[in-house]
């Protein structure tokens, strides 16, 4: 198995540096740069990705799964380039994708003991539910962005939405397809120079969150899973061979 740290950054100038600097202590790293317009500090001995325009966090993550595994890299561990994260908790999702390589191995924050703002509990628990109702998961926290995903996994699966709400796709999409989802608790930071440096947009990206999240919820409810399974991972579902709509060999 071969870890590598993929950090997404749109013009987080302040604090790349010191996330990148102490990810590196633990496996290599990949900044993606996801068109700043500011100037990014020296990231000695990290890879580091530039795209032309910001095109949000989905584009950075798919960008950055793509190198990693032409690198030849297995997994990929996503950090928020803004310092929520501790960098000292990267062996614990490296135990756990190691204890079950298929997992995709989720960070667990504590909202309460790390001070976080009552909407971000709030909309972190109506998430969780949701996923719930969507997967027959429980989890705690689904909207955590420091992961261990499988980079097999990440080329099979099938995704569409963009910006923050790839991450929720991933996980629900990861579940139809039964695979394994392993919590590991991790600390977070919620702190004045973090939260100017996120660039979560509350009413452009809980907007989309939430369309996505209906139309994942009435899948659930109307599309077998099978079926489910089957557009997850870009193949027939039944029905079309049914009705003789399969697609024939070239």
């Amino acid at each position: 198995m071969k870890f590598c740290v993929l950090i997404p950054c749109f013009n987080h100038v302040t604090t790349i540096g010191e996330v990148a600097r102490a990810a590196r202590a633990h496996c290599p790293v990949v900044v993606v740069d996801d068109g700043s317009t500011r100037a990014f500090p020296p990231l000695d001995d990290c890879t580091l990705l530039r795209l032309e325009g910001n095109r949000g966090k989905a584009a950075a993550l798919r960008a950055g799964f793509a190198y990693a595994a032409q690198a030849g890299f297995t997994h990929v561990i996503t950090m928020d380039a803004d310092g929520q994260h501790f960098t000292d908790d990267l062996p614990r999702l490296m135990a756990a994708a190691r204890a079950q390589p298929r997992a995709l191995a989720l960070g667990q924050r504590d909202f309460r003991a790390c001070g976080a703002p009552p909407a971000r509990r709030h909309a972190n628990a109506l998430a969780a539910w949701w996923f719930y109702l969507e997967s027959g998961v429980r989890l705690t926290d689904t909207q955590c962005g420091f992961r261990c995903y499988p980079l097999a996994l990440a080329q099979r699966l099938q995704t569409r939405a963009g910006r923050f709400a790839f991450e929720l796709e991933f996980l629900v999409r990861a579940g139809w397809v039964e695979t394994p989802l392993a919590a590991v608790p991790v600390r977070c930071v919620y702190h004045a120079r973090q939260l100017r440096e996120s660039r979560f947009r509350p009413v452009a990206d809980l907007a989309r969150i939430t369309l996505l999240t209906a139309g994942l919820g009435l899948q659930s409810c109307f599309v077998p899973r099978a079926w489910r399974a089957a557009w997850s991972l870009g193949k027939q579902t039944p029905w079309r061979a049914a009705f003789g709509l399969a697609r024939r060999p070239a």
